[in-house]
């Protein structure tokens, strides 16, 4: 069963690692035991494959840069009524849509589901 209050966190649709709630704004990242029996690589070159916890410091430069930045990260904080400083409520509002690779979701993400989130343009839908 989830954690309710954990943030899961998935590579190309591999569960990889689980954010979680620390007190105030802080938080720890830990690499899930598959995603390290697996011997792949980190999802960070700060957060190289280990068993232990990362610290809120380390965790947030990586996830934190995940967010946006200035007006566009107010405009959301605003619009959802959370404070644009914390991580996990913004992760937890848009995680799911972060640029590349890395989700955020607040369930574990089923292998394949993003292929289902995209929907392919036909070429003439495509405007220069």
């Amino acid at each position: 069963m989830p954690n309710n209050r954990a943030l899961y966190v998935s590579f190309l649709d591999q569960a990889c690692g689980v954010i979680e709630p620390q007190e105030g704004l802080q938080y720890e990242f830990t690499y899930a035991p598959a995603w390290l029996a697996s011997q792949r690589r980190g999802i960070s070159l700060s957060l190289t494959p280990q068993t232990a916890p990362f610290p809120s410091v380390t965790a947030r430069a990586f996830f934190g840069g995940l967010l946006p930045e200035g007006a566009a990260r107010r405009h959301i904080s605003q619009t959802y009524g959370v404070d644009d400083l914390d991580d996990i409520a913004l992760l937890r509002l848009i995680g799911h849509e972060c640029a590349g690779a890395i989700r955020v979701t607040s369930a574990p993400v089923e292998p394949g589901s993003s292929r289902r989130l995209i929907r392919w343009m036909e070429p003439d839908e495509v405007r220069e």
